[in-house]
């Protein structure tokens, strides 16, 4: 029969038969080739344990290996096979039997967590299914194979335990904070089964309400340092305390000190980096550990606390980093509890003292030179390799040639490697420390301010370890005030000064040390009384007009838009037209500036004196009723004028007629126009002084005259006649008007007596047009009817005379009578 049968599961459902030819196929020497293999397959399933035969069907002789279906996880297989030759089936082979199973399912429950510092804790259940298709069959799982990797695909293997006979286990010494992948499976005869698969990743008990507090924030500073916390496990009377610090702390000689938990017993601090390790030390952190000496156990949940002295913190401002506290055994090689990231209090940076700020010129746009000294702190000094950065205001910008020299309080020279990243400037300490509290001095040559008005803007300083971190610093110191520079040659003409008329200005003025950049803003001020809305350029290739007037008040604001400079001392100018003036006199001032395209700010100024603008002169006619003195007539004033652009087209104003001192017409004098335009006339009585005002709405002071009684004090005074129109009058472009002034008394004898001065004005109060008629020669009035009353007409007699006053009103109260008599009389007494 055939010999050496094996089985070997094959999927879920199959054996896998192997065997060995049988060794004689024949009788004697006789041997016949074999022609075939039979299988009979026994099972037996199931507790009754009833079996069963069955017959597989037959396979070629060549063939050495049979695949077998239709097995059932659990059941038991007993196979036996014979061969066939010419001569008939030969023998069964001996049985071979074997339980049908497969690979195991994963292990079910499994759970793995943080244990003691660093451990992690493993547990599971057996899994559901074995591999014979019962629910969780123990007695098939020969051992358990569990992996520790920091890999999800398990290619960085760091623990492997091949042969684990229990259903929990823990892993020590794994890595902080690293995450590690864990697995277990099931192994049976059929090997190893499916994993489960956690994550976790491996800490230490957390110390709970953990606290650092720094006993001075200042960069340099030296003091206490108050730590707190409060314990997951317990702590015994050697363990030992670490502290890790942030880079950059340092002590000499930490002190420990347990206020104020008295509980915590004795203990001693020991350094492991001393100080100091310069001010560039962020390589290595310092670690203190303090050591217990034999205090009480103190039970999980104890809240310890307690402060180090002489402790420096980090010589540079910002969060250097983090604290990490561990409790550790006696040995210090393993961790109690933990916190590895506690943060560190913000450190500020120190506060550089006497500092002072100066230039040598504060006009805009002149090359300078800025003079920046400070005072170190008294806790920190300027390290080996420190850098001290000069951050200049806004305004001010260092020209191509500049230099800059640092030096100490004795005026040595500090060797310094100077750089300039825009307005900063740098010097790094090439050689020794400079002192604390030592006083620095740096003069910065090749500066420009930035071509405007105003404050510079702050000036900033700090120190810097090497790596650029803050040390001591002073921010926003108080800038300086740039004053404009001056333009020079300024020069303002006006094509036509008559008040009132549309005209030309042309500008022009020679630039001081700034010049014009390719965008610059030139800004002309104009009196109030000049009208610039409708005012255009003419040379607009080079100039355009951005703002007239508006929220600027009374100023042109022109662009220069040529794409050339101006070179400092270069000279400018423009014409502009279409302006308008509203006064009569000389003018207030013409202000020039020119500003920065950038920030309009003022880079140049300059004044130009005002202009006398003359009015449009009246064509005056005066005739009287009576010219004679003391008369009472009708006077009539007639005007003709061409009316300027600003009136015309207009309602409303004022024609206001001026009378020679010494004229009089009484409150019930008529007044008539002609053509008849209506308005309303008044009279008032007094004296007119005529000067120039700016503001365009007056032109002359008005003193009214005393009211006395009798007209005689009036004598010097003039009347004055205003016609007002509101809306109703709309001046046309020429005008002529005959005023009619009846009652008018004139009580003066001279030829030069004045003129009658007539002035026009809009209904703004803005003239527009002034004159003064020709002085009348006024004639004595005649006194008629005189008569000589005597008895006789003999030497030595009284004579008497009788005459009559004029029928006039308003003849003087008081006069005087002169009598000339002839030659021959002569008065006796």
């Amino acid at each position: 029969p055939p010999s050496n049968l094996s089985l070997v599961v094959v999927g879920l459902s199959a054996f896998n038969l192997t065997l060995e030819p049988p060794a004689e196929t024949g009788l004697g020497n006789n041997t016949w080739p074999l022609a075939e293999y039979q299988t009979v397959v026994g099972e037996v399933c199931g507790a009754d344990g009833k079996s069963s035969e069955t017959l597989v069907s037959s396979f070629p002789q060549s063939g050495r290996s049979l695949l077998v279906p239709g097995m059932r996880k659990g059941c038991t297989y007993t196979l036996r096979v014979r061969a066939r030759n010419e001569a008939g089936w030969g023998n069964f082979s001996s049985a071979v039997s074997r339980m049908f199973l497969v690979k195991s399912t994963a292990p079910l429950g499994f759970n793995v967590s943080n244990g003691v510092a660093l451990e992690i804790l493993l547990s599971w259940e057996t899994p559901l299914d074995a591999g014979d298709g019962r629910i969780r069959t123990e007695s098939l799982v020969l051992h358990y194979f569990v992996e520790i990797a920091t890999d999800q695909q398990f290619k960085n293997v760091v623990r492997s335990y091949g042969i684990v006979n229990s259903k929990s286990m823990a892993v020590q010494g794994l890595e902080y904070g690293v995450g590690t992948f864990c697995r277990v499976a099931a192994v049976t005869v059929e090997g190893s089964g499916v994993f489960s698969v956690r994550f976790v990743i491996p800490s230490f008990p957390n110390l709970l309400q953990t606290s650092v507090f720094l006993g001075s924030n200042l960069t340099g500073a030296k003091g206490p340092i108050f730590i707190s916390f409060k314990t997951s496990s317990k702590l015994g009377p050697r363990d030992v305390i670490s502290i890790t610090f942030p880079i950059g702390f340092g002590t000499s000689d930490a002190i420990f000190d347990s206020r104020p938990t008295s509980s915590f017993g004795p203990a001693r601090a020991e350094s492991q980096v001393p100080f100091p390790c310069g001010y560039n030390c962020n390589t290595s952190s310092l670690n203190v550990f303090v050591f217990r000496e034999d205090g009480p156990i103190l039970d999980k949940g104890s809240f310890v606390s307690f402060q180090l002295l002489q402790v420096v913190n980090s010589g540079w401002a910002g969060n250097p980093g983090i604290f990490q506290i561990r409790t550790l055994t006696p040995e210090g090689n393993v961790t109690i509890d933990a916190d590895l990231s506690i943060p560190c209090p913000v450190i500020v940076p120190g506060l550089l003292l006497d500092t002072n700020f100066s230039l040598a010129s504060y006009v805009t746009g002149e090359s300078t030179t800025a003079i920046v000294s400070f005072s170190l702190s008294e806790r920190n000094p300027f390290p080996n390799e420190g850098i001290i950065t000069v951050a200049l205001p806004e305004y001010l910008i260092l020209l191509p040639n500049f230099q800059a020299v640092i030096r100490a309080s004795d005026f040595s020279s500090i060797s310094t490697q100077n750089f300039a990243t825009g307005r900063n400037i740098s010097f790094q300490n090439q050689g020794n420390e400079v002192a604390k509290g030592s006083l620095i001095r740096v003069v910065i040559s090749g500066l420009r301010n930035r071509n405007t008005q105003g404050n510079t803007g702050p000036l900033s300083i700090r120190i810097l370890s090497l790596k650029g971190a803050v040390i001591d610093q002073l921010l926003d110191f108080e800038g300086l005030t740039i004053v404009s520079g001056n333009l020079s040659d300024a020069f303002i003409a006006v094509a036509d000064s008559t008040a009132c008329e549309i005209t030309a200005y042309h500008v022009s003025f020679r630039c001081g040390a700034v010049g014009l950049e390719t965008k610059s803003f030139i800004a002309v001020q104009f009196p109030q009384v000049v009208f610039i809305q409708n005012a255009f350029i003419t040379n607009d290739k080079e100039f355009s007009i951005t703002v007239a007037g508006g929220s600027q008040g009374n100023t042109l604001v022109v662009l220069r838009i040529s794409d050339t400079p101006i070179n400092p001392y270069g000279n400018v100018s423009f014409h502009i037209r279409g302006i308008q003036n509203y006064f009569v006199g000389y003018s207030e001032a013409f202000q020039i500036q020119t500003l920065s395209f950038m920030s309009s700010a003022v880079m140049e100024q300059g004044s130009i004196a005002g202009v006398v603008y003359t009015p449009v002169p009246l064509e005056i006619g005066v005739v009287l009723e009576r010219p004679y003195t003391v008369a009472e007539g009708l006077i009539q004033v007639n005007l003709k004028k061409r009316i300027s652009p600003v009136m015309a087209g207009e309602t409303g104003g004022k024609i206001k007629v001026e009378f020679p001192a010494g004229y009089y017409c009484p409150d019930d004098a008529y007044v008539e126009l002609f053509p008849e335009i209506g308005g309303k006339s008044r009279f008032e009585y007094g004296t007119v002084s005529h000067f120039a005002s700016s503001s365009g709405d007056s032109n002359a002071i008005f003193q009214q005259c005393p009211t006395l009684q009798g007209q005689d004090e009036r004598s010097m005074c003039s009347t004055i006649l205003t016609i007002e129109w509101l809306d109703s009058f709309l001046w046309p472009s020429t005008f002529s008007l005959q005023i009619s002034v009846s009652s008018c008394i004139n009580r003066i004898l001279s030829c030069n007596s004045g003129g009658f001065t007539v002035t026009l004005s809009n209904r703004r109060g803005s003239v527009s047009s002034m004159n003064t008629s020709e002085s009348l020669c006024l004639r004595p009035l005649f006194l008629p009817d005189i008569s000589i009353l005597s008895s006789t007409l003999v030497p030595d007699t009284q004579a008497e005379l009788q005459f009559f006053l004029p029928a006039i009103r308003g003849f003087p109260r008081h006069f005087v009578v002169l009598i000339i008599f002839p030659k021959s009389f002569q008065f006796t007494s």
